[in-house]
């Protein structure tokens, strides 16, 4: 966290992707939504704004505006209807 913290990430955020269709190995999937997360909260609850698709989150922090500092991906989660 301090490391990240050094390369300017200010904000921690939830970014939600839709990636269906999208093969991870050569495709950027495009964000859906961002959630702005608090540092000390454990768990963190997001809306699905569409069903029958894939989904993948990261947690990360903002820096420089829009520089994304990774630190976690989820699996892909498929939500149905």
């Amino acid at each position: 966290k301090a490391s990240l913290h050094q390369q300017g990430g200010s904000q921690l955020v939830v970014r939600l992707y839709d990636v269906t269709g999208i093969d991870l190995s050569y495709q950027s999937p495009q964000i859906v939504q961002e959630y702005e997360s608090e540092e000390t909260a454990h768990d963190r609850f997001v809306e699905i704004p569409v069903s029958d698709r894939d989904y993948i989150a990261e947690i990360g922090y903002v820096a420089y505006g829009e520089h994304w500092l990774f630190i976690a991906r989820s699996a892909i989660v498929r939500v149905f209807s």
